[in-house]
């Protein structure tokens, strides 16, 4: 039904949490000019399951415990980042806490 539509999906874990807060993007400094990064080691695929969008991270080689999970967020999540940093500067005081981990 949806053949030939181009849908986007962004998954993240900013407000309410998930499980893919665990993966991070693989540059060492992606708000700055350093180009350094470290090797990425999973990927993300977005499969429709009966219509529904899943997104699955798939590692792309040998991953030990404790090991940290790095993918290419794309330079659209950076730039978009960047725009909802300077939105939410005035009514943010500190970090931003994940309710998941914050003491009450």
């Amino acid at each position: 039904e949806n053949e030939g539509t181009l849908l986007e999906m962004i998954s993240s874990a900013f407000e309410w949490g998930n499980q893919s807060k665990y993966i991070n993007d693989h540059r060492k400094d992606p708000l700055g000019t350093n180009k350094d990064s470290l090797e990425i080691n999973v990927e993300l695929v977005e499969l429709m399951i009966h219509d529904w969008p899943f997104i699955f991270c798939i590692t792309t080689k040998a991953v030990s415990e404790g090991q940290e999970l790095l993918v290419d967020y794309g330079a659209d999540y950076w730039k978009n980042y960047k725009h909802m940093q300077r939105l939410l500067a005035p009514t943010v005081t500190g970090p931003v806490q994940d309710p998941q981990t914050t003491p009450t």
